[in-house]
């Protein structure tokens, strides 16, 4: 995941906010557009690692979630924890991605 700066933090005069600044953030907010992948991304932040068939209440096929987490990866929210099936939560792109949204968050 590009590093994500925030449009609601303050005003930089030597660098303002610019349209390739507000590009990472607009990709990132559209891969989260979409309600299964926020749901996948609340169980993976909540229960840990988990393989694609213990995701509860997604009403997928096997190919629709695979769909989704190759979403999220190519995005940098989630990574493969390890062989096979095991995903995990980048929490580090999952933080950027809040304090962009509310730069206050970082302070807080």
């Amino acid at each position: 995941m590009t590093a994500i700066r925030s449009p609601f933090d303050v005003p930089d005069e030597q660098q303002p906010f610019t349209l390739t600044d507000a590009q990472p953030l607009v990709d990132a907010l559209k891969i989260l557009a979409d309600p299964v992948r926020l749901v996948i991304l609340h169980q993976l932040t909540w229960h840990g690692p988990l393989k694609p068939s213990e995701l509860q209440g997604l009403g997928l096929t096997q190919p629709g979630v695979a769909h989704h987490l190759r979403a999220l990866r190519e995005a940098g929210l989630i990574t493969d924890a390890g062989p096979g099936s095991f995903r995990e939560v980048s929490l580090k792109a999952v933080r950027e991605l809040s304090v962009a949204i509310d730069p206050e968050a970082e302070r807080r």
